[in-house]
């Protein structure tokens, strides 16, 4: 299996700024050159599993969407626990995180 999404073609990709021109979200952090990413899988990754600590079968390639279930879970974590959880989150292969319904965007993703 290829870690590295630049060594490998995929016949369909959606840059990251396209998406978000697309369904006008907001940035709310990192720079311009952070939209110049892109996802090459369909499936997108809500991430209840792996905030609680499960990683097993993540496909990181994934957009995370983080709605109000995921956001209420964020707040009663510690904010080592989020470190820990957002790290194997927001590892290099993670296209973008959304954050819907106007949740707050976790402190430690600032």
């Amino acid at each position: 299996m290829e870690d590295d999404m630049s060594e490998k073609t995929y016949e369909k990709k959606v840059g990251i700024r396209d998406i978000v021109s697309f369904f006008q979200l907001e940035q709310l952090t990192g720079d311009d050159s952070s939209l110049n990413r892109w996802t090459v899988i369909q499936d997108l990754n809500r991430p209840g599993f792996e905030l609680a600590g499960v990683f097993k079968s993540t496909e990181p390639r994934r957009i995370v969407i983080i709605g109000n279930k995921e956001s209420e879970f964020i707040r009663t974590m510690s904010e080592d626990d989020q470190r820990a959880r957002f790290q194997f989150l927001m590892d290099g292969l993670t296209p973008c995180i959304i954050i819907t319904s106007g949740n707050e965007i976790p402190h430690i993703l600032r």
